[in-house]
């Protein structure tokens, strides 16, 4: 059975967004600043080629962007996120000078003391560089 062109541009459309990613990665690490420019090259011809794909679907009605929101509906969904924000940190940092921790998941500073890097007690003395 043939590929048609819309099974065929979804197809490409993934694999492009995909080549983007892995592209991103690479800039990220790269070693070199030469091998980084190099990478946001390719990065920026294959941004250009998924836009045009992109494009050409969205025009052949294959590809459906969302509508813009209403303000009201943004406003909605800050008041949600802002709720849910507030519980999902609710009890952070509840123990005094250990930022992070909470009381509800049992995490409880060292018996004499707040441990620090490597097991050591804050306060203490510090080793000799």
């Amino acid at each position: 059975m043939p590929i048609d062109d819309k099974t065929l541009s979804f197809s490409a459309l993934i694999h492009l967004k995909y080549l983007n990613s892995a592209y991103h990665t690479a800039i990220t690490e790269a070693g070199t600043e030469s091998l980084k420019r190099d990478f946001m090259d390719l990065y920026r011809d294959e941004q250009n080629n998924l836009y045009k794909l992109f494009n050409v679907m969205q025009a052949r009605g294959w590809y459906q962007s969302p509508q813009p929101a209403e303000p009201t509906q943004i406003n909605q969904a800050r008041q949600r996120f802002e709720s849910d924000a507030q519980k999902a940190f609710a009890g952070v940092g509840a123990h005094p000078g250990i930022a992070g921790t909470r009381p509800d998941i049992g995490v409880q500073p060292p018996p004499g003391g707040q441990a620090g890097a490597r097991g050591q007690q804050f306060g203490g003395p510090r080793p000799q560089i």
